[in-house]
């Protein structure tokens, strides 16, 4: 039987903000920055629990 294909969760940059206790602002500056990946929806950003992760690894890293 075939396995159903996850779908992937996509943060908000203020749920993001919410998780790491920062303001909006810094969150799109580490997306503008290329710190933190995201994809652009319309006028939004949104970042995938897999990007948000990749950040979290890279930045305790460091």
């Amino acid at each position: 039987m075939a396995k159903a294909p996850t779908i992937p969760q996509f943060y908000t940059v203020s749920e993001i903000a919410a998780m790491l206790k920062v303001h909006d602002q810094t969150v799109r500056g580490l997306i503008s920055k290329r710190k933190l990946g995201a994809l652009r929806v319309g006028a939004e950003w949104r970042i995938s629990q897999e990007q948000f992760d990749q950040f979290v690894k890279e930045s305790s890293t460091r």
